[in-house]
């Protein structure tokens, strides 16, 4: 499962909760200087809950997507996959094979199949 999560969105709320966590070690620390009591920001562990579930919920959806396609490609269905600029029809019967778990080759070509949708 892990490896269809997005490595930006690992990255990003990696930083996002390390910036988090400061935020927490700075709030705190001005607290003690005070002599006031640490109220527990509760806003942002929320954040922190929300940006982990997402990166979860955003992994579980590529999963579906690429499973999806390669039921349709092993199907002997056509796919549309897009690149920058760039947009191929692929199928069996025109000679594609699936590369590994995420793409897709006729030999010259290797497309993620994550970029692909069902031509219709």
């Amino acid at each position: 499962m892990y490896e269809y999560m997005n490595p930006g969105f690992i990255f990003l709320t990696g930083l996002l909760l390390f910036l988090l966590l400061m935020t927490i070690l700075v709030m705190k620390g001005k607290s003690l200087e005070k002599g006031v009591a640490f109220k527990h920001p509760y806003i942002i562990y929320f954040f922190a809950l929300v940006s982990v579930v997402i990166v979860y919920w955003d992994g579980v959806s590529t999963k579906e997507k690429v499973l999806s396609n390669i039921s349709i490609f092993n199907g002997d269905s056509e796919l549309r996959c897009s690149t920058i600029g760039k947009s191929y029809l692929v199928s069996k019967p025109k000679g594609w094979y699936l590369l590994d778990k995420r793409s897709l080759t006729d030999g010259n070509l290797i497309l993620s199949i994550e970029m692909c949708k069902e031509e219709k």
